[in-house]
Order: structure tokens, then sequence, then C-alpha cells
């Protein structure tokens, strides 16, 4: 397996509460794009359900896909995301995913892989291609 290290920003982020209990935490879908820089170097949509968006001192958690569109380790073309994420009081907020196997395009196709998301917005990924035929 091959690691890469990235970086990212949000350029975009439209968050809408679609269930807000009188008791406990807000649940929120959120539609954003980010831009990636480094051994990712590309763009993703993401769609991704939040909880406790409005409060995540508290404690917090999120699940998100995003198709990337992209170069990964100089392989062009896109696939799919899926990572969760949580955040409790006291402690360092743990993101973790995968890339969805069978969903690479043109020099990505066949791509697998696992990722984490730490501070300062930076992904580090462990991918592996098949070889072609």
């Amino acid at each position: 397996m091959d690691q890469s290290l990235a970086t990212f920003h949000v350029s975009s982020w439209a968050a809408a509460a679609y269930d807000e209990p009188d008791r406990g935490p807000t649940l929120s879908r959120v539609s954003f794009q980010k831009r990636y820089v480094g051994g990712l170097d590309g763009t993703a949509r993401c769609e991704g359900l939040f909880c406790a968006l409005d409060d995540p001192a508290r404690g917090a958690g999120y699940v998100v896909t995003e198709r990337f569109e992209g170069r990964i380790e100089g392989h062009e073309g896109s696939c799919v995301f899926q990572h969760v994420g949580i955040a409790a009081p006291g402690e360092e907020p743990h993101s973790e995913g995968y890339i969805v196997p069978g969903s690479g395009t043109r020099a990505l196709a066949g791509i697998r892989g696992t990722f984490s998301i730490g501070d300062g917005h930076t992904i580090r990924l462990e991918v592996s291609f098949a070889e072609r035929r």
C-alpha cells in the first residue's frame, strides 16, 4: 500500500437541521465541497449527517459520503470516500474512512484504501491500485 498525505479546506457549507428535539442533540444534514492539496489534489462534493453540530463541545458525530475528483499519487479520476467521526469532551476528535470498492473511474479504477482525518484538516490515505490486465 502507498501512503499519501494532503490538506483540505471546505469551500462551501450548507447545513439544515432535520430533528431538533426539546432534549438531546440536534441532527443536521450538510451539503459541502472540499479542495484537497498534496498527495490528493482535487475537489469533492460531500453530503453528511451530523449529530450536535450546534454544540460539539458536549460530544458530536458525523457520517459523510463524498465523491472525489482529481489525482491521487498521479492517478487521475474519481472515487467515493465514506467516513465517520466522533468528538467527546476531553478527547481528541477521531475520524476514519474508506474508499468505496468499485467506485474508482479512469486511472483510479480498482483503487482501494483507508484513511484518517486529523487536526488542521489533514488526511492520511493508505491506497492500493488493482493491477491492469
